[in-house]
């Protein structure tokens, strides 16, 4: 299944909640990631592996539905990309000159949902799994000619965290029925993102792991 079919069922998904489900909340809004990314090669017996920091920024959209006051399922989608490295060199015999490498990925994730506490503060634990595209690019510019070359793959990814809700006339004196604000914290525990390759050129034996903190904040609506 292609990429745009992954994005389709996603938002299908978050879609048919809202039709068929009696309590439902639908949101987005941005986040932050901070990963520790490892590059996982293996040579005959030997197994070499880098490690390297990447912060991402993106967004999110998803829907929750309740079971009961206390078990629901949320569908989530997410965009996140950023910039990993970026190098300009600025001189006489050589302006303009620059080398950049951007990371980013997306896809569909499922959570279960428990609702821990309704008061002061709807507080909400959450774990499940989700799959991933990424794509790492990594372009260098010079003053006569540009070259860029392009690291994709796709795999699993399982993670555990907790969600804040509070309604929004709460906290700015405005009176929005069912708007509220939701503060996320998460983490990565587990990720394995195979089928690498390199300008379409399959890199055999490898493959990444993305593990690490995840903050997200913005707004849900409650039907």
């Amino acid at each position: 299944m292609g990429k745009k079919g992954i994005v389709f069922i996603s938002i299908l998904l978050v879609l048919s909640f809202t039709i068929f489900a009696a309590n439902f909340e639908v949101g987005g809004g941005i986040t932050y990631n901070g990963f520790s990314n490892e590059t996982v090669e293996k040579y005959d017996h030997e197994v070499e592996k880098e490690f390297s920091p990447i912060t991402l920024f993106g967004i999110n959209i998803n829907g929750t539905y309740w079971f009961n006051q206390k078990m629901g399922v949320e569908v989530d989608f997410d965009f996140s990309r950023g910039t990993v490295y970026k190098y300009s060199k600025k001189c006489p015999d050589s302006p303009g000159s620059s080398l950049t490498e951007v990371c980013q990925y997306f896809g569909p994730s499922a959570n279960f949902k428990y609702n821990l506490l309704s008061s002061p503060a709807v507080v909400n634990l959450k774990a499940g799994g989700g799959y991933y595209f990424y794509s790492d690019t990594l372009k260098l510019k010079l003053p006569t000619s540009e070259t860029s070359s392009k690291l994709t793959g796709h795999g699993l990814a399982i993670s555990a965290g907790a969600e804040v809700i509070k309604p929004i006339p709460e906290i700015f004196s405005m009176r929005i029925d069912n708007l509220k604000l939701k503060a996320d914290v998460g983490y990565t525990v587990f990720s394995r993102i195979g089928g690498l390759k390199v300008d379409e050129t399959p890199w055999e034996d490898t493959y990444l792991t993305m593990n690490g903190l995840k903050l997200g904040l913005g707004v849900i609506y409650n039907f």
